[in-house]
């Protein structure tokens, strides 16, 4: 077993087209909170982890149920759909660790989350462009910087706001994964 670093942009590209998951793993459980720590950490630069794959050999593709991340969550419908291994010709890679992980970068940098609080609502992840990112030494539980699932970049509070969309017209950068 061999430790390669990785770039979030990296395995983002993969996912789906490269990266499965087995019928082993269980669903996204991660509710927005979540996934807005994982951005947190990231720009702090603390490390996320590791991630444990299963390499699965093109001729026993069809011997294993394999599935696709999601990229669009949906609470009302939280199943991952079934992946279409037909005309793959090549090995593909098969996460055992890190499936809560990897969905939630790709539903924060290419996807949405769906979810009922008084009605159904469609979010994506945002940046506050606008609060300093200092650490809140009297709550180590609160985020140092301002990400959040929001319906829009609209301004609400007093606060000073400029609200940026995470991996808006898919450009992630070179945000790094150690």
């Amino acid at each position: 077993m061999e430790y390669i670093p990785v770039r979030v942009s990296d395995i983002i590209r993969q996912v789906n087209r490269d990266i499965y998951l087995p019928a082993i793993q269980r669903e996204l459980v991660w509710g927005t909170d979540r996934i807005e720590r994982l951005f947190d950490s990231i720009m702090a630069d603390f490390p996320i982890g590791s991630f444990l794959y299963w390499r699965l050999e093109q001729k026993n593709k069809d011997e294993w149920p394999v599935y696709e991340f999601i990229r669009d969550f949906d609470s009302e419908s939280p199943h991952n759909p079934p992946a279409n291994m037909a005309g793959i010709t090549k090995d593909i890679t098969l996460v055992l660790d890190g499936q809560q992980r990897i969905t939630s970068l790709f539903i924060g940098l290419r996807g949405s989350y769906r979810f009922f609080y008084y009605r159904w609502r469609k979010t994506h992840l945002y940046l506050n462009r606008l609060k300093p990112p200092v650490p809140n030494e009297d709550n180590p539980e609160e985020l140092t910087y301002s990400f959040a699932f929001r319906e829009s970049a609209a301004r609400d509070g007093d606060k000073p706001q400029l609200w940026y969309q995470v991996g808006r017209n898919g450009e992630m950068g070179d945000i790094g994964c150690p």
